[in-house]
């Protein structure tokens, strides 16, 4: 809880290619181009979906696709239309943790209207089981789908938690809310509970005035707000829960202690994380009196006994990092209004606190690299031209040397994207006026991604190798939806044109891609297929792609990577309505 997002993108529109991206430390400004075309300016389909019902049906892509291979399972209902995968049908929804608890099998959650017809039910089902062996009955007669309650709170409220994304994985551990005590479309005031694989059961994890829960994607913790006092945006203190998610069987999370959350501006100001091992949690709050910072640690397996001991003060937007030996905050300069976009970025030791040194100024945002326990670094935005809107994203690989930096791009006005391979090789990055440029993190050579001078490029994605890179632009022969593009990082060439009617791809590890295409304007449907990458000689290309599936709605969910399951939803034909399950995908 608490923390930011770096580089949030803003609304995709299209305007003219801008003059103002720099390469590297010394590139040169990309070329100059028309402004991106408008179907409707250049005489192209109209996609007026309130015309007459006279107009014809708009133009179709072609259906493509390989027919699944010989011996090849095709994808089979693992949900009737009843059921809602809850986690807002997003990796979420399913048991993600790495490596996998338990059995290492993978579960999601969904819910469905009791018998009555009036209370709302939660169940998982275990997927990995029902790929291998058929989908079990959910019906409480088989462990592979249990019920955890008949009683599930299902509100949407502006503040808070809100039904279905509420009921939700972090790694392995599901969060839910149920036999609330609050109104309707109050926020949620009641118990809150967790469930992990191989539990029988849930356990209970706040009293019944429990506000919000949170777990954590790399460990078995949990984190709560419980017992709120007063306003809802402006809380004046709460208790905070955490701990280890234990066993079903364990009572109530133990209490951190009270946090007086609110800031200098009367709203709340505070943050708290554990460590990637989930052994040590931080927490910061204002100081009551002087409204300063004050960061505290306390072992994970002392809380409840222990008081938290205060390590940092000042010290905002902080982020352990993945070995835990160091932690990463922002301080206002001395002589900064408060609304200040612009901080100090700092590190130091972790847990201890000491050791306290000065990484840059002028900085907009940070955020670690990597998604395993070691420490790779950091890169960070900071501004170095106020007046020329200019501003640069800079890499720095240790916090002890914090001189030995490297500048892998600069840009001027705004930043829509940037996507890092797993591996550090690659950087790609989508400027405001959406030109896609790859970098070499090691020669900062670039290239443009772009098919054309007249292209806007989209969503960037990166094979975890660093082999190819994805990107989608807008259809120019007036055909609703995005072309889906691939090619080298390194050169940028050749481009390939792989989809047409592009929704959404995820690349899964350095396989391949998974994605749905072929997008339907008038029902939002896509087909959805799967297209291995293969290495020749170092030389990384994409294989034709397979058809799975058509008539799906665009959002999917692909759980791990050695074993890929596929999780998709249909609802748009009576007969076939329901959740899919398709795999393991056969890259």
């Amino acid at each position: 809880m608490g923390g930011a997002c770096l580089l949030a993108g803003c609304g995709i529109s299209k305007p003219a290619r801008s003059t103002d991206t720099d390469a590297g430390t010394g590139g040169a400004p990309v070329a100059d181009a028309s402004p991106v075309a408008d179907v409707r300016e250049t005489g192209g389909f109209q996609h007026d979906l309130g015309g007459p019902e006279d107009m014809p049906p708009p133009p179709s892509y072609p259906k493509t696709g390989l027919p699944l291979p010989d011996g090849v399972p095709p994808p089979r209902r693992l949900l009737p239309a009843t059921a809602e995968l809850t986690g807002g049908r997003s990796i979420n929804s399913c048991s993600h943790q790495q490596p996998a608890s338990a059995d290492g099998h993978r579960w999601c959650s969904f819910s469905t209207l009791a018998a009555d017809g009036k209370a709302t039910e939660l169940w998982v089902i275990d997927v990995t089981a029902a790929a291998a062996a058929g989908i079990p009955a959910c019906d409480g007669s088989s462990a592979a789908c249990l019920r955890l309650t008949g009683n599930l709170w299902t509100q949407f409220p502006l503040i808070g938690p809100g039904h279905p994304y509420a009921q939700a994985f972090d790694g392995d551990t599901l969060i839910f809310y149920a036999d609330a005590n609050s109104s309707p479309d109050q926020p949620h005031r009641g118990p809150i509970y967790a469930w992990r694989p191989g539990w029988t059961g849930a356990r209970l994890l706040t009293s019944d005035q429990g506000f919000a829960c949170r777990g954590q994607d790399t460990a078995p913790v949990v984190v709560c707000i419980d017992s709120l006092i007063g306003d809802t945006v402006s809380p004046s203190s709460f208790t905070l829960r955490a701990g280890s998610a234990g066993a079903a069987s364990d009572g109530l999370l133990p209490v951190v202690g009270p946090i007086a959350p609110l800031g200098t501006s009367g709203y709340p100001d505070w943050q708290t994380s554990f460590n990637r091992a989930g052994d040590m949690l931080a927490v910061s709050s204002p100081d009551p009196t002087t409204h300063v910072q004050i960061l505290s640690i306390i072992a994970t397996s002392a809380i409840g006994s222990s008081a938290p001991t205060p390590i940092l003060t000042d010290a905002s937007s902080w982020a352990i990092s993945n070995d835990g030996h160091r932690i990463y905050f922002h301080r206002q300069p001395a002589d900064a209004p408060p609304d200040n976009q612009l901080k100090e970025l700092y590190a130091a030791d972790f847990p201890s606190g000491t050791g306290i040194v000065k990484l840059a100024s002028n900085v907009r945002d940070y955020q670690l690299l990597g998604n395993d326990a070691k420490e790779r670094g950091i890169i960070y935005l900071t501004e170095i031209d106020a007046a020329q809107r200019q501003s640069a994203l800079i890499f720095l690989a240790d916090a002890a040397a914090p001189a030995q930096t490297k500048t892998w791009f600069s840009y001027r006005g705004d930043l829509e994207d940037v996507v890092i391979s797993m591996d550090g090789r690659i950087t790609t990055w989508l400027s405001g006026g959406f030109v896609a440029t790859a970098v070499r993190t090691d020669t900062l050579e670039t290239c443009v991604l772009n098919s054309s001078d007249h292209a806007a490029a989209f969503v960037l994605e990166i094979l975890d190798n660093a082999g190819l890179v994805f990107w989608t632009e807008d259809a120019t022969d007036g055909l609703y939806g995005r072309d889906a593009f691939v090619t080298s990082p390194v050169a940028c060439a050749p481009k390939q044109r792989f989809a047409r009617g592009m929704y959404w791809y995820t690349p899964v590890g350095d396989r391949g891609l998974v994605f749905g295409d072929e997008l339907g304007s008038y029902d939002r449907v896509v087909a959805m297929k799967y297209a291995g990458a293969v290495n020749d000689g170092g030389q990384w290309s994409l294989n034709d792609p397979v058809r799975i599936d058509e008539g799906a709605d665009p959002e999917f969910i692909v759980l791990d990577v050695a074993s890929p399951l596929l999780i998709y939803v249909k609802q748009h034909s009576a007969a076939d309505d329901g959740t899919y399950l398709f795999g393991p995908v056969p890259f």
